[in-house]
């Protein structure tokens, strides 16, 4: 194991556990979403899943308010969660107030209104096969 996959396991591990985490996927999922906004200074972490034949959804996520913006980019059909999936690459947006109303005409007002001022987004993928994306929404502005 390398030296950052190792640091990313030991933030997963002494994440603490909340009620309902379980020692399933999902648990370690939640807990990776809680240490990674921890340790980049997010407003909130979400992990997507994705199908290429079959419905998307959110897989975890840090806290509900998250959880809000992670449901809505596929209620809404739009975000750097689809984007990023879509077109296999990451989606860096470190100035929403630069971002063109054009690009998430819909999702980018919820933004605004939870306070989020920068949004990453990573497919997670091994290879051809897309398994989901990583997003991280920030409170301020900045890489």
């Amino acid at each position: 194991m390398d030296e950052r996959a190792g640091r990313v396991l030991r933030l997963i591990t002494d994440e603490p556990v909340r009620g309902g985490d379980g020692d399933g996927v999902t648990g370690v999922l939640r807990r990776l979403c809680s240490a990674a906004e921890r340790a980049l200074s997010a407003q909130g972490v979400g992990v997507s899943v994705g199908a290429e034949a079959g419905v998307p959804g959110v897989a975890a996520v840090s806290g509900p308010a998250c959880r809000a913006l992670e449901e809505l980019q596929f209620t809404l059909g739009e975000g750097p969660c689809l984007e990023a999936f879509n077109r296999r690459r990451p989606v860096l947006v470190p100035d929403l107030a630069d971002e063109s109303p054009g690009r998430w005409p819909a999702y980018l007002p919820a933004l605004h209104e939870q306070g989020v001022q920068a949004v990453f987004a990573f497919p997670l993928q091994i290879g051809a096969a897309r398994l989901g994306t990583l997003d991280i929404f920030r409170g301020r502005p900045g890489s």
